[in-house]
């Protein structure tokens, strides 16, 4: 392997956390295990989900799934669609109607 970032005398784990500290704020990395755990969560809750409910309600949810962000995108974040995008996205849930 590539033994440029490697110090001598150290091991390459303490190398790795020590060139992970220098490069990243302890926010930036709060952050990133944050972002994992809500990951795990959501994961964890989308498999209790599927072991309740019937496949054909997770389907409708999952298909759902693109208009339930955009409207939190618009009421959270701010975030505006086109005409043709919101088009595209009721196309979808009349689609999953029919």
């Amino acid at each position: 392997g590539d033994a440029t970032h490697h110090r001598e005398g150290a091991s390459k784990i303490a190398t790795a956390v020590a060139s992970f500290r220098s490069q990243l704020s302890s926010q930036a990395i709060f952050h990133i295990w944050t972002l994992a755990f809500l990951y795990t969560l959501g994961n964890q809750l989308s498999f209790y989900v599927y072991m309740l409910a019937d496949p054909g309600s997770i389907f409708l949810f999952k298909a759902g799934s693109t208009l339930i962000v955009a409207l939190i995108q618009c009421c959270f974040v701010g975030k505006r669609f086109s005409v043709e995008q919101w088009n595209a996205m009721i196309l979808q849930c009349i689609g999953m109607v029919i």
